[in-house]
């Protein structure tokens, strides 16, 4: 399942005609939180940021590292691929990787689920 730049879902869901009414609309938003408040960031501290593309994937994977789950408990896996277009250097880059992970919606998931990220470039 991917998540299109509008939050829709494709493929879509059959559901009762509304995106959001989809049970995982919880995550439809990160991506393009995060995409401004690093456009922000940058944007703020004066940095030569071109384009920033987040990409965000969902699945359900078993808890294997998750001590107080059964075996056959599954946790959510998200994975995030963040693409920084423009002549940073790398500490520039790191700082707005940073940022992307204080999103509040990132912060919100992080609690109950597992968040991995790639930097992509």
């Amino acid at each position: 399942m991917e998540l299109t730049e509008s939050f829709a879902m494709t493929p879509t869901a059959a559901v009762s005609g509304l995106y959001f009414s989809h049970p995982e609309s919880h995550y439809f938003g990160v991506g393009r939180i995060e995409k401004d408040q690093v456009e922000d960031y940058a944007r703020r501290k004066g940095w030569p940021l071109a384009q920033v593309q987040v990409e965000v994937t969902h699945d359900k994977v078993h808890a294997q590292d998750c001590t107080h789950c059964s075996s056959t408990d599954k946790i959510d896996l998200f994975t995030r691929r963040v693409t920084l277009e423009g002549k940073l250097d790398a500490t520039q880059r790191a700082k707005l990787l940073e940022i992307a992970d204080r999103c509040p919606v990132h912060r919100t998931l992080s609690a109950s689920a597992r968040i991995e990220t790639e930097l992509a470039n």
